[in-house]
């Protein structure tokens, strides 16, 4: 079943680089505390991270949609990517 659109927050590597720590395990949720996202109603969106490039920090994504890209850059700088939807 797909996501309406709307209900989705597209997120940049480069959004990632500049508000995470390195070794940080970024989930919604976490994405939602630091400002990055915004809810939607009273939901936390579904998260899309994109991009594929400008990521060094070493990142552990839960609970996240990615695009290729984005994954490869993740998996490139030495994160993972786990229980994506």
């Amino acid at each position: 079943m797909s996501v309406p659109r709307e209900n989705v927050a597209d997120v940049t590597l480069l959004m990632l680089q500049r508000e995470m720590k390195d070794g940080e395990i970024v989930t919604p949720k976490l994405l939602l505390e630091q400002g990055v996202i915004k809810k939607t109603g009273r939901s936390i969106p579904t998260v899309k991270l994109i991009g594929s490039w400008g990521l060094t920090k070493k990142l552990f994504i839960k609970g996240c949609k990615t695009s290729a890209g984005a994954r490869l850059a993740i998996e490139k700088a030495g994160g993972n990517v786990t229980n994506n939807q």
